[in-house]
């Protein structure tokens, strides 16, 4: 689903051509991206309805954060998805057809849920529902993420592209969060569960009107060749300090299950509260997502990279002075900001640094790692929260599992020296390989490479 841009006649791709390259991808990947926001069970419209569901099947704190942990469980096998996306065309299509694959499972995983309420009666078949539509949406992130890095990087305008994906991303969960509070009852619930199966369709729609790519085969030995390069780079210190980097930052124990638990039982916010507020956070995410497209190439990336640790802990202690709705809008907002901005440097880094040969499934990999620190601080905080409230109570638990979230995060400036080094020696090549183009397209009139346009 990449995108090629032919070159001008001095070799280069001229500006307005660049732009039509960012608007054309900008519209199919930020409705993907969108579609995503609405429907994430852990983000989206349905999680405070689901959360809801679960407390009346009995569920505890704990509980409901192993259900979640295990909904989310699908996101740290992204490497799985990107490799059977690169090297496993479906009629001879790497895009196309297995976002048509997982657009329909995503469906599937929300319809059974929604048109046969006797599924929401178990706690076991709403767990395989969720999961797998939670995995249908984390394959389809893989394949929109691969387009992006094959596309992007050669352009430079990964940054961009991320920006308007993530702008999208988080205006759709702003509005899921906004409608998600209201849509608690048993009444509502069903709703919800109806609106996500329709929305769900929406990617199916995209899909077969802006993903356009010729029959696809890979030929043995360029497979060959490719595993080889995802052999060298899973042993190179891209993976080890990209991933552990992203895998700290993520991991604060204070967020969703126990924060939602803190703020109903503790705080006494309605879900309507709680709804506005995590809408007010996400409209703070989409502000950071789409204002880094306008200083991502103006800054020094290392002072991004250490600015991105400074966010990161500025994201986390934040929540130490929630009390109530007086503080909580200010908070929501700052934190929302911080941990977007943040995230978004993170997420450019990557992309900078994956080799193009096996976007999706290196890209998938480094964020699996990101998404297994959510995992995890989900599993591990419901259980922390839990015994440290028996021991110290609910407030002073709050405050120490937002303070073990910070710790983590601190820990990556650790890793940052390595990571720019990495960063400098990728764009040196980079930059090499640039001129030896340029040099060679010199030499010869240049004609437009084959692509899989969208």
């Amino acid at each position: 689903m990449s995108d090629a841009t032919p070159p001008t006649d001095d070799g280069t791709t001229s500006d307005a051509t660049r732009q039509r390259t960012v608007i054309r991808l900008g519209i199919v990947f930020g409705g993907l991206y969108f579609i995503q926001g609405i429907l994430e069970p852990q983000e989206g419209m349905i999680y405070q309805p689901l959360m809801a569901m679960l407390t009346v099947l009995g569920l505890t704190t704990e509980g409901r954060g192993v259900f979640m942990s295990w909904v989310g469980f699908p996101w740290s096998f992204k490497p799985i998805y990107g490799l059977l996306s690169d090297f496993l065309p479906i009629a001879g299509y790497r895009r196309r057809s297995w976002l048509l694959l997982t657009g329909g499972a995503a469906v599937l995983g929300y319809g059974v849920t929604a048109f046969f309420p006797a599924a929401r009666t178990s706690t076991l078949v709403l767990l395989c529902c969720f999961a797998t539509a939670n995995l249908a949406l984390a394959f389809t992130d893989v394949i929109v993420d691969a387009a992006m890095v094959e596309t992007g990087q050669p352009l430079g305008i990964t940054g961009r592209l991320q920006s308007i994906q993530w702008g999208c991303m988080y205006a759709a969960v702003a509005l899921a969060k906004l409608a998600g509070g209201y849509l608690t009852t048993p009444n509502g619930q069903e709703l919800a569960l109806l609106l996500c199966t329709a929305i769900g369709c929406g990617t199916l729609a995209l899909t077969l009107w802006g993903v356009r790519e010729p029959r696809y085969a890979i030929p043995p030995q360029d497979l060959g060749s490719a595993i080889r390069a995802f052999g060298r780079a899973f042993q190179s210190p891209v993976i080890l300090l990209g991933g552990g980097f992203l895998f700290l930052l993520n991991f604060n124990p204070f967020t969703g299950e126990v924060l939602n638990a803190y703020e109903t039982n503790e705080l006494k916010f309605s879900p309507e509260t709680i709804g506005h507020l995590s809408s007010l956070q996400a409209w703070a995410q989409m502000g950071a997502s789409f204002l880094y497209a306008t200083y991502c190439t103006r800054i020094r990336f290392p002072w991004l990279v250490h600015a991105s640790v400074a966010f990161g802990i500025l994201a986390t202690v934040g929540y130490w002075g929630l009390r109530g709705t007086t503080s909580a809008v200010p908070i929501f907002l700052l934190t929302g900001f911080a941990y977007q901005t943040a995230t978004m440097i993170q997420l450019d880094l990557a992309a900078r640094v994956c080799p193009p040969q096996i976007a999706g499934t290196m890209f998938a990999l480094l964020m699996a790692l990101s998404n297994s620190g959510i995992s995890a601080s989900s599993y591990f905080g419901g259980w922390w929260y839990d015994a440290l409230t028996r021991r110290h109570g609910p407030h002073v638990a709050f405050d120490l599992l937002v303070a073990i979230g910070a710790g983590f995060t601190a820990t990556c400036w650790v890793l940052v020296p390595g990571m720019l080094r990495i960063a400098a020696r990728h764009d040196a090549a980079h930059a090499v390989s640039g001129a030896a183009a340029a040099l060679q397209g010199s030499r010869q009139d240049p004609s437009p490479t084959d692509g899989n346009p969208i």
